[in-house]
C-alpha cells in the first residue's frame, strides 16, 4: 500500500508532526509505503506558523497553491491520498473537486474544525478565486475522514458519515515525567503556538486575584506572554529540543478555551502532554478537553473563573494532590494517548479503504 500524506506545514508545524510525521515508523513497520508532501518549506511555514508570525501575503498563497496543484498531478500515483486537515491554508474555488477526482482514495485527516472555514483568506489579486465552503465541500467527497475527538467528529458526521476517530497522540517514551521541582515557586504552564495564545487573556483575573494571594509563575512555550499586572509572567519560544524539558519545568498545565464552535473543534494537545509527563490539567470543559480529562481524577474541568480559581488554588496549596493527579494523568496518557495506543488505529483506518 502506497500512501501520500498532504500536509500544510513541514514538521516544524505541531499538526503535521502528530498527525502524520510521529506515525511515520509504524505505518512502514506495518508495511505502509508513505510519502508527506508539505505545501510549503520548513522556512515559509514557519514565517506564518512561528512564535513572530505574519499574515499569509498574495506571494506565500500563490506558492502554497502552485506546490499543491503540482503535488495533486503527481496523486495517481499513490494507492490513497491523506489530506491532512486542508489542501491550503484558504479555501479556493474547485479544488476540492480537482482533489477527489485526482486521489484513488481520499482520507481527510482533521485535529480542527476546518469546515467552518480556512485558518485564512485569500490576499490580494486572490480573493476573486475564494470559496470558503470548499474545506466543507472536501469532507463530504472523502471515502473516509479521520477526527481527532469525539467531539470534532461529532459537528463532522453530518457533512459524511465515514469518520473514524484517531486521538492526538504523543510518543509516551519520549514525553516522560520529570522530578518534582521541590522547594521552587510553583509554575503554572501554557504550551501552545501564537494562534491559541490569545485564550490566555480568558484566566487575567483568575491569575491576578490569585497572585494577590499565593507565589507562582505563569509560564508560557511558544508564544508571546501576556502582560498581566502583578503577576510574574515568564515567555519561552517554543524549541523542539527543548519542549520536554520546558513542560518538565511546569507544576501545573493550563488549557483555557471559549465555548465556541471553532474552539469545540480542537483535540486537546496541550492537555495529553501535560498527562504525559505527569502534571495536572485544569482545562475549559470545551472539545475534546473532558475526553482527556477527568474531573478531579488526571484534573480539572473549569467553566467559569472562580472554579479556574479554586482548581488553581487547590493544586498551587497541595503538592501531594499534584503529585496524585499526575501520576493518575500520566497513567491515562499511556493508555490512550500513546502512540502505542493510536498508531495501531491509523494503520486500521489506511488498510480498511484500501481493501
Amino acid at each position: 500500500m502506497n500512501v501520500v500524506f498532504l500536509t500544510l506545514a513541514s514538521e516544524g508545524g505541531a499538526s503535521p508532526r502528530y498527525r502524520v510525521y510521529q506515525y511515520l515508523p509504524w505505518l512502514e513497520r506495518a508495511g505502509i509505503r508513505c510519502t508527506v508532501l508539505p505545501a510549503v518549506s520548513a522556512r515559509a511555514s514557519r514565517r506564518l506558523y512561528g512564535t513572530g508570525r505574519r499574515s499569509a501575503n498574495a506571494a506565500y498563497q500563490a506558492a502554497e497553491l502552485a506546490c499543491r496543484l503540482a503535488q495533486l498531478a503527481r496523486a495517481r500515483r499513490f494507492d490513497t491520498v491523506v489530506v491532512q486537515k486542508s489542501l491550503l491554508t484558504v479555501g479556493l474555488r474547485g479544488l476540492d473537486r480537482l482533489a477527489a477526482a485526482a486521489a484513488g482514495r481520499l482520507v481527510i485527516d482533521v485535529d480542527d474544525a476546518v469546515h467552518l472555514g480556512p485558518p485564512h483568506r485569500l490576499a490580494g489579486w486572490l480573493r476573486a478565486l475564494e470559496d470558503e465552503a470548499q474545506p466543507a465541500r472536501l469532507l463530504t467527497r472523502a471515502d473516509r475522514v479521520v477526527a481527532g475527538s469525539e467531539a470534532l467528529a461529532a459537528s463532522i458526521r453530518p457533512l459524511n458519515p465515514h469518520v473514524s476517530i484517531v486521538p492526538t497522540c504523543v510518543d509516551t517514551d519520549r514525553l516522560v515525567p520529570g522530578r518534582a521541582g521541590r522547594g521552587r515557586t510553583p509554575v503554572i504552564g501554557w504550551i501552545g503556538s501564537p494562534s491559541t495564545a490569545p485564550y490566555l487573556e480568558l484566566l487575567a483575573g483568575t491569575l491576578r486575584r490569585l497572585a494577590r494571594k499565593h507565589r507562582f509563575v505563569l509560564r508560557v512555550v511558544g508564544a508571546e506572554a501576556p502582560r498581566l499586572a502583578g503577576v510574574t509572567v515568564e515567555a519561552r519560544p517554543w524549541d523542539p529540543d527543548r519542549e520536554l524539558h520546558d513542560l518538565h519545568g511546569f507544576d501545573i498545565g493550563i488549557m483555557p478555551l471559549p465555548d465556541t464552535p471553532w474552539a469545540r473543534g480542537k483535540c486537546g494537545l496541550k492537555a495529553v502532554q501535560y498527562l504525559a509527563v505527569g502534571i495536572p490539567a485544569v482545562c475549559s470543559p470545551v472539545g475534546a478537553a473532558p475526553e482527556i480529562v477527568r474531573q478531579s481524577h488526571e484534573g480539572f474541568l473549569a467553566a467559569t473563573a472562580s472554579e479556574w480559581e479554586a482548581a488553581l488554588e487547590l493544586l498551587l496549596c497541595d503538592p501531594g494532590l499534584r503529585a496524585r493527579l499526575g501520576a493518575a494523568g500520566r497513567a491515562r496518557a499511556e493508555e490512550r494517548y500513546s502512540l502505542r495506543a493510536g498508531a495501531p488505529k491509523l494503520v486500521t483506518v489506511l488498510e480498511a479503504i484500501d481493501d
